[in-house]
């Protein structure tokens, strides 16, 4: 009697400290995300406010929803709360490097801006793999669960997802609409690239087991590859658009518009992205 009195208290204290997680988890990314674009807004004004507004997105969305939507509402799992404070930071950090160093190439000229764009961006994306690890290991400590391999291997994965999401967004607040009119938009190809990517990464991070890897000789990979839909994966994905961009790069004004082209690369891509899963 007396331990079943112990585990109802201890169930009771684990949910309040739970309430209070999530309670915190609506809170802190609702007002950090939103003073974090307010604050560039009034320093930098409207001209650079397309590369703040994304901040949003993992500022709000993506934490609130993958931590607390999926972790407390639908799925009451810390493991995926973890995964919305991951969001929440890797999303923010790796953002906030990838706009810097966009910039920098932008108002300096000569090789040290690029130079100094690729150690910003490649610091930051092996920074936050061992960030996103250590703070899911920490929550999940917090409230007595062990991290496993596989929780590591899933927490990079949705650090993964936040910073090609990161990547996304950064490269789409320099897409211009008329770009479709005026040639094949390397702009728009990257975006659907990279966030074909960070989905993948998110579904994947979002497993509930490990898939297991059988050793295969050659042949048997080959073989594997050629009943697999990874063959029209990279067809469509990459191929396809490469040599639709190697034909229009020759054509100095195409038959049905260069607006005719980007549509299909973006089907093409689509297609592919569709085949992934198949």
């Amino acid at each position: 009697m007396g331990r079943e009195i112990e585990k109802r208290i201890d169930d009771f204290e684990l949910r309040m400290r739970l309430g209070k997680l999530d309670s915190l988890m609506l809170f802190m990314p609702t007002l950090l995300g939103l003073t974090y674009t307010l604050l560039q807004y009034a320093v930098l004004g409207t001209a650079l406010l397309s590369y703040f507004i994304p901040v949003l997105f993992f500022g709000i969305l993506m934490p609130i929803y993958v931590g607390y939507v999926r972790g407390a509402v639908k799925l009451d799992s810390i493991f995926e709360r973890a995964r919305g404070w991951i969001y929440f930071f890797a999303g923010i950090l790796s953002y906030t490097a990838i706009v810097i160093g966009q910039l920098a190439v932008k108002t300096q000229t000569g090789l040290e801006s690029k130079v100094a764009y690729l150690v910003i961006v490649g610091g930051v994306s092996t920074m936050i793999y061992p960030i996103s690890a250590h703070i899911g290991k920490t929550l999940l400590s917090w409230f007595g669960d062990k991290t496993t391999e596989f929780d590591k291997d899933r927490f990079r994965l949705t650090s993964s997802a936040a910073f090609m999401f990161s990547v996304a967004f950064a490269t789409l607040a320099d897409f211009r609409l008329a770009e479709i009119y005026e040639g094949v938009s390397y702009n728009l190809y990257i975006v659907l690239i990279v966030l074909s990517s960070a989905v993948s990464s998110e579904l994947l991070a979002r497993r509930r087991r490990r898939v297991t890897r059988r050793k295969t000789s050659l042949k048997g990979a080959i073989e594997f590859l050629a009943h697999s839909s990874f063959p029209l994966f990279i067809a469509y994905t990459f191929l396809i658009p490469f040599a639709l961009i190697q034909l229009t790069t020759y054509t100095k004004d195409p038959i049905f518009g260069y607006q005719f082209v980007n549509g299909l690369i973006v089907a093409s891509v689509m297609v592919g992205h569709m085949c992934r899963y198949t």
